[in-house]
Protein backbone atom coordinates (compact mmCIF):
# COMPACT_ATOMS: atom_id res chain seq x y z
CA UNK A 1 0.00 0.00 0.00
CA UNK A 2 1.50 3.26 -0.95
CA UNK A 3 -0.96 6.11 0.65
CA UNK A 4 -0.92 8.56 2.82
CA UNK A 5 -0.58 7.11 6.60
CA UNK A 6 -4.22 8.30 6.91
CA UNK A 7 -5.99 6.58 3.93
CA UNK A 8 -3.53 3.52 4.84
CA UNK A 9 -5.15 3.02 8.09
CA UNK A 10 -8.31 3.54 6.89
CA UNK A 11 -8.32 0.79 4.40
CA UNK A 12 -6.56 -1.18 6.77
CA UNK A 13 -9.59 -0.67 9.19
CA UNK A 14 -12.12 -1.42 6.59
CA UNK A 15 -10.82 -4.63 5.81
CA UNK A 16 -10.44 -5.57 9.85
CA UNK A 17 -14.07 -4.45 9.88
CA UNK A 18 -15.17 -6.93 7.04
CA UNK A 19 -14.30 -9.72 8.79
CA UNK A 20 -15.91 -8.87 11.73
CA UNK A 21 -19.13 -8.77 10.09
CA UNK A 22 -18.57 -11.84 7.87
CA UNK A 23 -20.64 -15.11 9.08
CA UNK A 24 -18.95 -18.70 9.51
CA UNK A 25 -19.89 -21.66 7.16
CA UNK A 26 -20.44 -22.68 3.92
CA UNK A 27 -22.71 -19.75 2.40
CA UNK A 28 -19.73 -17.39 3.03
CA UNK A 29 -17.11 -19.83 2.48
CA UNK A 30 -16.44 -17.15 -0.77
CA UNK A 31 -16.28 -14.32 0.72
CA UNK A 32 -13.82 -15.54 3.07
CA UNK A 33 -11.41 -16.83 1.15
CA UNK A 34 -11.71 -13.49 -1.03
CA UNK A 35 -11.16 -12.05 2.48
CA UNK A 36 -7.81 -14.17 3.26
CA UNK A 37 -6.81 -13.72 0.00
CA UNK A 38 -6.77 -9.62 0.51
CA UNK A 39 -5.44 -9.78 3.97
CA UNK A 40 -2.44 -11.79 2.08
CA UNK A 41 -1.47 -9.62 -0.38
CA UNK A 42 -1.45 -6.77 2.33
CA UNK A 43 0.53 -8.05 5.16
CA UNK A 44 2.99 -9.89 2.91
CA UNK A 45 3.79 -7.12 0.18
CA UNK A 46 7.00 -7.54 0.24
CA UNK A 47 8.06 -10.90 1.41
CA UNK A 48 5.40 -13.07 -1.21
CA UNK A 49 4.86 -12.48 -4.68
CA UNK A 50 2.26 -13.59 -7.26
CA UNK A 51 -0.32 -13.85 -4.39
CA UNK A 52 -3.20 -16.48 -6.70
CA UNK A 53 -6.26 -18.16 -5.61
CA UNK A 54 -6.89 -21.60 -7.36
CA UNK A 55 -3.77 -21.13 -9.66
CA UNK A 56 -4.28 -24.94 -10.66
CA UNK A 57 -7.79 -24.99 -10.57
CA UNK A 58 -8.21 -27.73 -13.28
CA UNK A 59 -5.68 -30.25 -11.51
CA UNK A 60 -7.13 -32.58 -8.68
CA UNK A 61 -5.61 -31.15 -6.24
CA UNK A 62 -6.76 -27.43 -5.96
CA UNK A 63 -5.12 -25.31 -3.77
CA UNK A 64 -7.10 -22.25 -2.34
CA UNK A 65 -4.32 -19.84 -2.55
CA UNK A 66 -0.47 -20.29 -3.53
CA UNK A 67 2.12 -17.95 -2.90
CA UNK A 68 6.02 -17.96 -4.41
CA UNK A 69 8.47 -17.72 -1.27
CA UNK A 70 11.45 -15.41 -2.43
CA UNK A 71 12.98 -15.96 1.27
CA UNK A 72 13.26 -12.25 1.45
CA UNK A 73 12.78 -11.75 4.96
CA UNK A 74 13.89 -13.72 8.30
CA UNK A 75 10.48 -16.11 8.38
CA UNK A 76 10.40 -16.78 5.14
CA UNK A 77 13.90 -17.32 4.39
CA UNK A 78 13.40 -20.42 7.42
CA UNK A 79 11.17 -21.96 5.80
CA UNK A 80 12.65 -21.97 2.30
CA UNK A 81 16.09 -23.26 3.87
CA UNK A 82 14.50 -25.70 6.18
CA UNK A 83 11.51 -26.83 4.36
CA UNK A 84 12.00 -26.08 1.05
CA UNK A 85 8.55 -24.25 0.89
CA UNK A 86 9.12 -22.49 -2.24
CA UNK A 87 5.36 -22.24 -3.45
CA UNK A 88 3.22 -21.97 -0.13
CA UNK A 89 -0.22 -23.08 -0.01
CA UNK A 90 -2.61 -21.90 2.28
CA UNK A 91 -6.13 -23.48 2.51
CA UNK A 92 -8.71 -21.30 3.56
CA UNK A 93 -11.57 -22.88 6.10
CA UNK A 94 -14.76 -20.92 6.78
CA UNK A 95 -15.29 -22.60 10.15
CA UNK A 96 -12.90 -23.61 13.33
CA UNK A 97 -11.88 -27.29 14.68
CA UNK A 98 -9.89 -28.84 12.29
CA UNK A 99 -9.78 -32.37 11.65
CA UNK A 100 -7.73 -35.94 10.17
CA UNK A 101 -9.59 -35.23 6.47
CA UNK A 102 -7.91 -31.40 6.60
CA UNK A 103 -4.40 -32.52 7.51
CA UNK A 104 -4.94 -35.32 5.11
CA UNK A 105 -5.73 -32.93 2.52
CA UNK A 106 -2.84 -30.54 3.19
CA UNK A 107 -0.55 -33.48 3.29
CA UNK A 108 -1.62 -34.56 -0.20
CA UNK A 109 -0.73 -31.00 -1.45
CA UNK A 110 2.78 -30.62 -0.10
CA UNK A 111 5.88 -31.36 -1.53
CA UNK A 112 8.74 -30.97 -4.33
CA UNK A 113 7.98 -27.14 -4.69
CA UNK A 114 5.76 -26.77 -2.17
CA UNK A 115 7.91 -27.84 0.53
CA UNK A 116 7.20 -29.46 4.04
CA UNK A 117 5.66 -26.57 5.84
CA UNK A 118 1.49 -25.03 4.57
CA UNK A 119 -0.89 -23.04 6.26
CA UNK A 120 -4.38 -24.10 7.04
CA UNK A 121 -6.37 -20.67 7.66
CA UNK A 122 -9.94 -20.90 10.04
CA UNK A 123 -12.44 -19.22 11.99
CA UNK A 124 -11.19 -20.63 15.38
CA UNK A 125 -10.76 -18.01 18.38
CA UNK A 126 -6.80 -18.12 18.09
CA UNK A 127 -4.06 -20.27 17.05
CA UNK A 128 -3.98 -23.30 20.28
CA UNK A 129 -4.28 -25.98 18.57
CA UNK A 130 -7.17 -28.37 20.26
CA UNK A 131 -5.24 -31.40 22.24
CA UNK A 132 -8.01 -33.99 21.50
CA UNK A 133 -8.76 -33.50 17.80
CA UNK A 134 -5.86 -31.25 15.92
CA UNK A 135 -2.51 -32.24 18.14
CA UNK A 136 -2.66 -35.59 17.02
CA UNK A 137 -2.91 -35.11 13.32
CA UNK A 138 0.06 -32.25 13.61
CA UNK A 139 2.30 -34.82 15.37
CA UNK A 140 1.63 -37.05 12.93
CA UNK A 141 2.32 -35.97 10.29
CA UNK A 142 5.57 -34.40 11.31
CA UNK A 143 7.21 -37.27 12.90
CA UNK A 144 5.62 -39.80 10.03
CA UNK A 145 6.53 -37.34 7.06
CA UNK A 146 8.02 -34.39 8.39
CA UNK A 147 5.59 -32.39 7.68
CA UNK A 148 4.32 -29.02 9.27
CA UNK A 149 0.37 -27.97 8.76
CA UNK A 150 0.31 -24.73 10.45
CA UNK A 151 -3.28 -23.15 11.90
CA UNK A 152 -3.64 -19.83 11.33
CA UNK A 153 -7.00 -18.05 11.78
CA UNK A 154 -8.72 -14.98 10.53
CA UNK A 155 -8.25 -13.20 13.96
CA UNK A 156 -4.14 -13.52 13.39
CA UNK A 157 -3.98 -11.42 10.26
CA UNK A 158 -6.76 -8.74 11.75
CA UNK A 159 -3.95 -8.75 15.10
CA UNK A 160 -1.50 -8.18 12.19
CA UNK A 161 -3.04 -6.14 10.57
CA UNK A 162 -4.50 -3.84 13.21
CA UNK A 163 -0.68 -3.12 14.45
CA UNK A 164 0.14 -2.29 10.71
CA UNK A 165 -1.62 0.66 10.78
CA UNK A 166 1.60 1.82 13.10
CA UNK A 167 4.21 1.96 10.34
CA UNK A 168 7.13 0.90 13.39
CA UNK A 169 5.12 -3.01 12.63
CA UNK A 170 5.29 -3.64 9.31
CA UNK A 171 7.05 -6.76 10.26
CA UNK A 172 4.90 -7.98 13.14
CA UNK A 173 3.44 -11.18 11.11
CA UNK A 174 6.96 -12.04 10.44
CA UNK A 175 7.60 -11.69 14.00
CA UNK A 176 4.86 -13.44 15.02
CA UNK A 177 4.72 -16.56 12.14
CA UNK A 178 8.07 -16.97 14.08
CA UNK A 179 7.22 -17.02 17.53
CA UNK A 180 4.06 -19.37 15.98
CA UNK A 181 6.63 -21.94 14.40
CA UNK A 182 8.81 -22.59 17.13
CA UNK A 183 6.04 -23.22 19.60
CA UNK A 184 4.97 -26.03 17.05
CA UNK A 185 8.82 -27.21 17.40
CA UNK A 186 9.13 -26.74 20.54
CA UNK A 187 5.91 -27.51 22.05
CA UNK A 188 3.99 -29.80 19.89
CA UNK A 189 6.60 -31.80 18.56
CA UNK A 190 8.14 -32.43 21.42
CA UNK A 191 8.40 -35.60 22.77
CA UNK A 192 5.50 -36.44 25.48
CA UNK A 193 6.24 -36.76 29.06
CA UNK A 194 5.43 -40.69 30.30
CA UNK A 195 2.87 -41.27 32.69
CA UNK A 196 4.14 -42.01 36.05
CA UNK A 197 3.22 -44.93 37.75
CA UNK A 198 4.45 -46.40 41.08
CA UNK A 199 8.29 -46.63 41.54
CA UNK A 200 8.79 -50.61 42.01
CA UNK A 201 10.14 -51.14 45.07
CA UNK A 202 13.51 -52.53 45.79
Amino acid sequence: MSQTPEIRKARLGQLIGELDRMKVGDETAGEFEDWCLRALRVIFAVQLTNIEPHPNRTAIQRRDIVATNLGRREFWRRILEDYKTRQVVFEVKNYAGLGPEEYRQMASYLGDEYGNLGFIITRDANEDLLSDRELPWVREYYHRKRLIVVKLTGRFFSRVLSKMRSPQRHDEADAQLNRLLDQYIRLYFGEQPKPRGRKARR
